[in-house]
């Protein structure tokens, strides 16, 4: 038993942090990515890597059993004292009903400023296509993230489309989320604004227009 007990005091410092250290360690939704090697997990959230200290990919391992590949890039080519840029490509397409959920492909920029260690502000736009039918557009929006403490985060994020056609605008999508670090792992509870089709039954009069939907994860960073 004592063993374990120097172990685990000697181990703690190093694969245990119960804070984010930094606003820079916050990544969804900002210009930051992970370290080399660092990955994210959790029961809702896709899984994160860090390729490189400047390259992290995304992908959802239960969407794909769902027959709905996914994949996304973050590539971060600048960072000025805390001032990142970075380039962000993404995939995702269903073959289950692709009248309600068509496919798309985003490539974007995102621009993230510090504010004294505890607060981002980023703002992101850029190119986005539905696969079916093929329709041009853009995406666009920005978040504000913000410590309250060094295990307690706040969110804001906001994201709108533009898609040519009869639609012109889409209904931004506002989420509130809060998240609380336990060493490695991560709780987030929130709730997301805006337009979320909801199929309840095997037909299409069975889809149903949710104006909010709650978000609430569990996951780990390691």
């Amino acid at each position: 038993m004592y063993r374990l007990v120097i172990a685990w005091l000697v181990l703690w410092p190093v694969v245990a942090h119960a804070d984010f250290r930094d606003i820079r360690r916050v990544t969804s939704g900002t210009a930051y990515t992970y370290e080399r090697g660092e990955f994210s997990v959790g029961v809702l959230r896709p899984i994160e890597y860090g390729v490189l200290d400047e390259l992290t990919l995304t992908a959802h391992p239960v969407l794909y059993l769902l027959l709905t590949p996914n994949v996304a890039a973050k590539w971060k080519w600048l960072d000025l004292g805390g001032v990142a840029a970075s380039l962000s490509a993404c995939y995702i397409q269903t073959f289950l009903n692709r009248g309600l959920f068509p496919g798309a492909a985003a490539f974007f920029p995102s621009l993230t400023v510090p504010i004294l260690g505890r607060v981002s502000v980023t703002v992101q736009g850029g190119y986005l296509m539905d696969l079916g039918p093929i329709r041009h557009g853009a995406t666009f929006g920005g978040s504000i993230a913000g410590l309250v403490t060094g295990a307690d985060l706040l969110q804001v994020m906001v994201q709108e489309e533009w898609r040519s056609g009869p639609s012109i605008f889409e209904r931004p999508t506002v989420l509130l989320a809060y998240t609380h670090a336990f060493f490695s792992l991560r709780l987030t509870a929130g709730v997301a604004f805006g337009r979320f089709p909801i199929q309840v039954g095997s037909s299409s009069a069975s889809v149903k227009e949710w104006p909010a939907f709650p978000v609430i994860d569990v996951w780990w960073l390691l």
